[in-house]
């Protein structure tokens, strides 16, 4: 990425965090300028990264070439082949990068099929759940996966939501950074989380295209937007596409929050009294998705990935108890999620 771009989506990240941070007696149309000139923002940089771009090649343009009063079809020729070539290459590029980078390989569910070690606790199936130290150890084994997605709900039931000063109840999750682009969900408005919201716990969600349509009636501009989840202010960073609903359809999910740290949206409505994501490693409360490495079969990659889970597992207990089965490690194909690529 060139030092403009980053500079763009610094300047960007900052002005979202102005934007989350500012009080919440402004009106709606006070949100939507602050996110319109976060947008534009970003659209100045690169607009000026290309000038500059241009200003820099110009000498070598101006004096590569003859003049053009003694060779004028010589020049326009030049600049029409140089156009086709700028034009091709940005159409291989283009399709090259979606080919490559599109996240590859059938999707997986790991679990755990003996459970959590003994001395840990868990939330949910004990079979499907992970800490967030074993998620950790899991995704930064490369060799093993392209991707690892975690996911929480935030309640067993569903949460308090206000949006407009309408108090509602919905459903929600909290997910791991690379959750939408891992799963390929396509977005309709907006954009999904990136790591950078993960590690920040930035407050940002993204809601169903359902959610979107029952709170603020399919408007356009909801992007900017405060809603309130249990009474905390998030920022509508986007809206899914047709189709998704979570990963499991017949409960759908209606939005999206970065994983959390604050104790009022712990994971599973559990009270921060018991335990927290981040301050409790030996609770076992979140679900796992992945992709395969390139070149990797599932077998491979249980080998590869299963050392490191069980010195995540027993960092903080100790010595695996002899008369509990060890962590074991295994992945099931998951079944297909619409609105999922």
């Amino acid at each position: 990425m060139s030092t403009c771009r980053r500079e763009a989506d610094d300047t960007l990240h900052y002005q979202w965090r102005v934007v989350l941070h500012a009080e919440t007696k402004g009106t709606k149309d006070d949100e939507q300028l602050r996110f319109a000139n976060a947008v534009g923002m970003q659209q100045q940089v690169m607009a000026a990264s290309a000038s500059i771009a241009v200003a820099k090649a110009w000498p070598g343009l101006r004096f590569g070439f003859p003049r053009p009063r003694r060779f004028p079809v010589f020049v326009l020729t030049a600049i029409l082949t140089l156009a086709l070539v700028i034009g091709a290459a940005t159409a291989i590029f283009s399709v090259t990068h979606g080919v490559l980078l599109r996240t590859p390989g059938q999707l997986y569910s790991l679990h755990v099929p003996t459970g959590p070690p003994s001395g840990a606790s868990s939330s949910g199936d004990a079979t499907t759940s992970f800490s967030r130290p074993a998620f950790e150890a899991l995704r930064q084994n490369r060799r093993a996966f392209s991707e690892v997605m975690a996911f929480a709900p935030l309640s067993k039931d569903k949460v308090a939501v206000q949006a407009r000063g309408a108090p509602q109840e919905e459903t929600g999750e909290m997910v791991s950074g690379n959750f939408f682009s891992g799963l390929g969900v396509k977005m309709l408005l907006g954009t999904g989380f990136n790591l950078e919201d993960e590690r920040r716990h930035t407050p940002m969600v993204v809601l169903s295209l359902d959610c979107w349509t029952k709170l603020f009636q399919r408007d356009p501009g909801v992007l900017g937007q405060t809603i309130y989840i249990k009474g905390i202010p998030f920022a509508i960073l986007g809206v899914t596409g047709e189709g998704f609903s979570g990963v499991d359809p017949s409960q759908p999910t209606d939005f999206w929050i970065p994983l959390e740290s604050r104790p009022e949206l712990n994971p599973w409505g559990n009270s921060p009294d018991e335990n927290t994501l981040y301050g409790s490693p030996n609770w076992w409360c979140l679900r796992l998705l992945a992709r395969l490495a390139r070149g990797v079969d599932a077998q491979g990659a249980v080998a590869e990935a299963t050392p490191g889970l069980e010195t995540a597992a027993y960092a903080s207990l100790g010595k695996p108890d002899p008369s509990h089965p060890k962590v074991m490690l295994a992945l099931v194909p998951a079944k297909d999620i619409p609105g999922a690529d």
